[in-house]
């Protein structure tokens, strides 16, 4: 297992998709990697075109967040974390499906 960190030389956003198995209310764990500075992070659900936005918060470098959403039967979840610097990243990252 590894950690998805920025080493390129400009800010970056990330996207990472899950499936689920049941509709109902998901969580998302995340563990910040140990470098880098805070970044910020939302959940969203999917089903076709429809997006529902879930728990947005900062991830801080080697600490964990916990992020709620609630999905549709059928649907899918992602987890976007945007303008992430240098050397931000994720270390872990876990959700219930």
């Amino acid at each position: 297992a590894g950690a998805v960190v920025n080493g390129c030389g400009s800010n970056i956003g990330l996207s990472f998709e899950m499936v689920v198995d049941n509709s109902g209310w998901h969580t998302i764990t995340v563990t910040g990697a140990n470098s880098g500075t805070p970044f910020y992070c939302v959940a969203y659900s999917f089903l076709g075109q429809q997006w529902t936005v879930g728990s947005g918060k900062w991830v801080n470098p080697g600490q964990q967040s916990i992020f709620y959403v609630s999905v549709s039967g059928g649907g899918g979840m992602t987890l976007y974390c945007n303008n992430m610097e240098w050397q931000d990243g994720v270390a872990n990252l876990n959700w219930n499906p």
